[in-house]
């Protein structure tokens, strides 16, 4: 068995894993933030959001950049990620069926864990940065392991520069190098010279682009740091728990921990590979600090590999238990995440599609006319990136002044606190500077007659307090005197032949919107006093 491994292990597992990505291939609104940023930047904008405003709204610089020659190449911005994102991770999986230290089976075991896992291999695409981080990450351990100081550095800086929280997986690794003579998978041999060169090597790229970034956007944090507040720790405990649970990963330590032999097994992997438990226990705290995330576990996949690893290595002369956690990997989180504490993957794929739809019909709606139109919503992803509109992301991740200044959204759930990057949203003046026209908020769009949907008094005025408190979902509130109205457009029919319609705020006038009514028919409705 272990003769076959070595011989074909790594085609097998490496072409495996390229294939279920292709197959399970998605894209998420989030990524569309990155491609707007790479589109502008490739169109001679700078990395900026919206034209001549400077706000650093994404956290993954270097994926960024390599999105922007898509557009230089005219070639589809989803189709260049997905290649990029599964290059990357047929990377890793590489790198753990020749890990260096580590005996065959536990290698290919390793790999095994991480192909099969529904969730894993699906965000080897979905447009982020997830596998780069990932590929940076474990090719950086790689490398210091077996002594390779430049390569260990370019690793390194792309694993920061593409997520900057990656730097709590490196560092374990780089405090082994220096303390101990055996750092990774039971490699031997000093590795402060390496240690010493890398971190000579990595560290002056990182400093000259945290010294650009400060110069360009005048912060030494992304924009998106400031609205990941508000989210509980009790959150991202039941975010990695589940994770665990759904995969059957807590099983394995749970076995070892309860048996005497297997608590030796548990305690001999751990002094044996303390750097990479470490890179696990920090990368996991610090998801849960932070809350976890509202889509499925793509926060776990960076420091996944490594606790494939480990996994492996507690269940050597426990067949039964690979076999359980194989078996549970392609049908976890498909089967057991409907009630979705977290956001589905396909969830995550339907919104994206169905946002990328309203774009189509906002640009028919507005017509060519309608580019000097300013919006303002919630899912800054598709929506701005397809219409190409002057955007307002009404949660602060592209607006400073809505994350330093924005209304506090009151969680749904005291104790949960609220989802991450959902803390704060924009308040009516600060929509009202920014001289947006249409407030799309979280788009509204009803399948029934709109004037039965709407809180409408006898004389045919919207009743605004009755309509703030019906909105669905995140939301400005229309305060009193605003002189904005409500716009009802037409949004095509349902499946029952019914109609549907798309109901915005129009906060200010203009000219291409008022055409934009006439010709379509739109319904506008004033609110009372």
């Amino acid at each position: 068995m272990e003769r076959l491994l070595r011989k074909h292990g790594t085609k097998f597992f490496v072409a495996t894993g390229v294939i279920l990505a292709v197959l399970r291939r998605f894209i998420q609104d989030d990524a569309y933030i990155s491609f707007r940023y790479a589109r502008n930047l490739a169109d001679g904008l700078g990395l900026v959001w919206n034209a001549g405003e400077y706000v650093e709204g994404y956290t993954n610089f270097l994926w960024t950049l390599l999105l922007a020659p898509s557009f230089l190449l005219r070639v589809d911005v989803v189709v260049w990620s997905w290649t990029l994102s599964i290059a990357c991770f047929a990377a890793v999986l590489w790198l753990l069926c020749h890990w260096p230290g580590a005996d065959a089976i536990t290698r290919f075991s390793a790999a095994s864990l991480v192909v099969s896992n529904y969730s894993l291999s699906s965000y080897a695409t979905g447009g982020l940065e997830t596998q780069l981080v990932t590929v940076g990450v474990v090719s950086s351990a790689w490398f210091l392991v077996s002594r390779l100081p430049i390569p260990t550095a370019i690793a390194a800086v792309a694993a920061v520069m593409a997520r900057m929280d990656a730097v709590l997986m490196l560092m374990p690794f780089w405090l082994a190098a220096t303390l101990s003579p055996q750092t990774v998978g039971g490699r031997t041999g000093d590795g402060r010279r390496t240690l010493l060169a890398g971190l000579t090597l990595t560290g002056g790229p990182v400093c000259a682009w945290l010294l650009w970034r400060h110069a360009y956007y005048g912060a030494w944090v992304p924009n998106t740091f400031l609205v990941k507040g508000g989210a509980s720790p009790l959150r991202g405990l039941i975010y990695v728990a589940l994770f665990m649970f759904v995969y059957g990963w807590l099983l394995p330590p749970a076995v070892a921990i309860a048996t005497g032999r297997g608590r030796a097994i548990f305690r001999d992997v751990v002094s044996r590979s303390p750097a990479m438990s470490w890179a696990v226990a920090l990368h996991l705290g610090y998801v849960i600090l932070i809350g976890g995330d509202f889509m499925e576990f793509r926060m776990i996949a960076p420091c996944a590999p490594f606790a494939a690893l480990l996994l492996a290595e507690w269940m050597r002369g426990r067949l039964w238990l690979l076999i359980i956690l194989l078996a549970l990997g392609p049908v976890g989180a498909p089967l057991l995440l409907p009630p979705r504490p977290v956001e589905s993957i396909s969830g995550l794929e339907r919104m994206a599609a169905d946002w990328s739809r309203d774009a189509e019909l906002l640009k028919t709606i507005l017509g060519d006319e309608g580019r000097g139109v300013r919006i303002a919503l919630t899912p800054a992803g598709a929506i701005p990136f397809h219409t190409g509109l002057y955007a307002f992301d009404e949660l602060g991740l592209n607006s400073r002044e809505v994350a330093l200044n924005g209304e506090r959204i009151k969680p749904l759930h005291r104790m949960l606190g609220n989802l991450p990057g959902h803390s704060v949203k924009a308040r009516w003046e600060q929509i009202r500077a920014a001289g947006i026209n249409l407030v799309i908020d979280h788009p509204w769009i009803v399948d029934a007659v709109v004037e039965e949907v709407l809180p409408l008094n006898s004389d045919g005025r919207v009743r605004r307090e009755t309509f703030n408190a019906i909105h669905p979902f995140l939301h400005v509130d229309v305060p009193a005197g605003s002189g904005a109205r409500l716009v009802a457009w037409p949004a095509g029919n349902s499946d029952s032949g019914a109609e549907k319609w798309w109901i915005m705020v129009l906060s200010e006038p203009h000219e291409a919107i008022s055409r934009a009514i006439k010709r379509t028919g739109a319904k506008v409705f004033d609110f009372d006093s």
